[in-house]
């Protein structure tokens, strides 16, 4: 507990710090990187867990609450809720900058996650961006453009088609993770790019992808704290962009239901200078989720 509460103590610290740099923050990734399950010790006394619940049909949701962003989501299936299920995922987004929503089908499972669906954004007060080989924040401060006629195109709105597959492997006291997206980047107007809020890129419409790895130690009583190290590279084929981004994650389980997630993953090596906006740099927040029949399926 005394380890929980001083990490704690250092997210919060390292969220007053990058505060300022958040005001201008996209929406946190969708993928919730490895699962937290582990198996423990025998002679370890826990908590129990969503993994010891009942396979049932459920309605299940997580609640992301951080600074400038609120990010619920609504599941329904069978199985475990949180832990190993079949079903559909409803996820609305609000920031500062864009609201949108994703809707898809999802696999969990303890060594992999699998989902499939589509986001819609609709940003606040950007416009799409004309065609140039390089990027900076002044460009992506344009609320509108108009196209070559000088009729003004609105707000860049967007619509991703995407494919995610996320697995991971126990090893010594942390877990091995591995994940990979593929995307597909529509509804923007020829001779125009767009700024992609969640895979946090300038892009041309069509394919895009994405590939992370990395590792997750773990500490405390029943392996609370996580901190890992991040690895991603990040692809656009129709910029002939090619992006590194590597950092640190943080998650701690105060309880089953809630979680403090933090994630430093800045681009290391990228064409465009845009700053924090092409990585997920200082972000931290807060997750709470809930099903119907509580953990263990036994409270209808």
């Amino acid at each position: 507990m005394r380890l929980v509460l001083a990490s704690a103590g250092l997210s919060l610290l390292l969220f007053a710090s990058t505060s300022s740099a958040q005001l201008n923050m996209p929406l946190p990734d969708v993928g919730d990187g490895p699962s937290w399950t582990r198996e423990l010790p025998d002679n370890v006394v826990r908590t129990p867990g969503w993994g010891d619940g009942r396979p049932r049909w459920f309605t299940s949701g997580a609640f992301d609450l951080g600074f400038l962003y609120i990010r619920p989501r609504v599941s329904f299936g069978w199985g475990q809720p949180h832990f190993k299920w079949l079903g559909v995922d409803v996820n609305p987004t609000v920031s500062q900058t864009i609201v949108g929503g994703y809707g898809g089908i999802r696999l969990d499972h303890p060594w992999a996650n699998f989902r499939f669906g589509a986001r819609y954004a609709y940003p606040l007060n950007r416009g799409y961006l004309p065609i140039k080989d390089e990027y900076n924040n002044r460009d992506l401060e344009a609320e509108d453009t108009p196209d070559a006629m000088g009729n003004s195109l609105g707000t860049a709105t967007y619509t991703t088609i995407e494919a995610e597959l996320t697995s991971s492997v126990g090893v010594g006291n942390g877990t091995i993770f591995g994940e990979f997206a593929v995307s597909y980047l529509t509804g923007i107007p020829d001779g125009f790019y767009a700024y992609e809020d969640t895979i946090k890129l300038i892009a041309a419409p069509g394919w895009i992808w994405r590939g992370r790895v990395g590792y997750e130690a773990r500490f405390g009583r029943e392996d609370a704290v996580g901190i890992g190290l991040v690895g991603e590279v990040v692809g656009n084929p129709g910029r002939d962009l090619t992006v590194f981004r590597g950092g640190v994650t943080l998650r701690i389980n105060a309880s089953p239901r809630l979680q403090i997630r933090g994630a430093w993953i800045p681009a290391i090596g990228a064409r465009d200078s845009i700053g924090v906006r092409g990585g997920n740099f200082g972000l931290l927040g807060v997750r709470y989720v809930w099903s119907t029949g509580g953990i263990t399926g036994d409270n209808e």
